[in-house]
Order: structure tokens, then sequence, then C-alpha cells
């Protein structure tokens, strides 16, 4: 029998546990921390000297450390990798300025993946945000397909 040793092609970072949502389903503990991204830059090196080549956000919610985003974008790009998805609410925004500012910034960092969306009656998060989001993405990436939704029906 031949032995298979387990391959990884594809890490996904949660530098946060935080999130601006308090759904009663979510089982992720709260903590205070957020990952340190000179470990997290140590990580992705030898992630990719493995031969790892994608790279994922998750969370918590990560654009609430949107330093950490576009650092290790920029990490991951340095070390010729490409994107997979950030997992997000897309409700964390205060105002569509600051979401702007923010997936301007990381389109300009080099984020080329794409966003996952959970949007169910479990999040509760306003649709009108979670439209603005989808809005606001695709007419800076210039994609129709930026975008995908996760939905539970409950």
């Amino acid at each position: 029998m031949k032995k298979y040793a387990f391959c990884p092609q594809e890490i996904l970072f949660s530098s946060t546990t935080r999130c601006n949502l308090k759904c009663a389903h979510c089982d992720i503990k709260k903590y205070p921390g957020v990952l340190s991204i000179m470990a997290a830059k140590r990580f992705i090196s030898a992630c990719a000297n493995k031969g790892i080549k994608r790279v994922g956000f998750t969370g918590g919610e990560p654009f609430l450390e949107t330093p950490f985003l576009l650092t290790m974008t920029k990490e991951a790009i340095r070390q010729g990798m490409s994107f997979s998805r950030i997992m997000t609410n897309a409700s964390w925004f205060r105002a569509k300025k600051d979401l702007m500012t923010v997936l301007t910034r990381l389109f300009s960092a080099g984020y080329d993946g794409s966003f996952c969306i959970s949007v169910d009656a479990f999040h509760r998060q306003r649709l009108d945000k979670v439209a603005v989001f989808i809005n606001t993405a695709t007419a800076i990436w210039k994609r129709p397909d930026v975008v995908s939704l996760v939905c539970v029906m409950g």
C-alpha cells in the first residue's frame, strides 16, 4: 500500500477572533490578541518553501485587522503565492467611504482573490451593507465574480 503524506495546498490566516457581529451559532472563542505580523510572515515563508501556493483570510472578521490583511497580501505576493478568498460578513464598515478606502488599498496591495460572504438568518447583518460591499468590490476589481455568497437556510 502506498503511503501519502499530508500536503496542504492552501493556508488560511485568522488574524483575529474579533467580530462586529454576535451570532448565536458562532463557536469561535473571542480573544483580545491579534496574530503577530512577524510570526505570520515567518509562517508564510515556511509554507511557500514547502510548496504551498495559495493564501486566504478568515476570522473572526478579517477586515477588523486591515493592517494584517494588507501586509500579508504583500508578503504572499513577495513569496510568489496567489489568493483564494477572504471570508467576511461584509458589514464591518461604518460608511461607504471607509469601505472604499480599505478595498482600494487591498486592491493596490495586489489582492487578486475573491470575497466569500456569509449571509443567512444566523448572521443577521444588514443586507443593505452587504449589497454596498458587493457593488463596491465588483467596481474596484472590475470583475462580476469577485464575490460569492454562503447561505444557510434556517
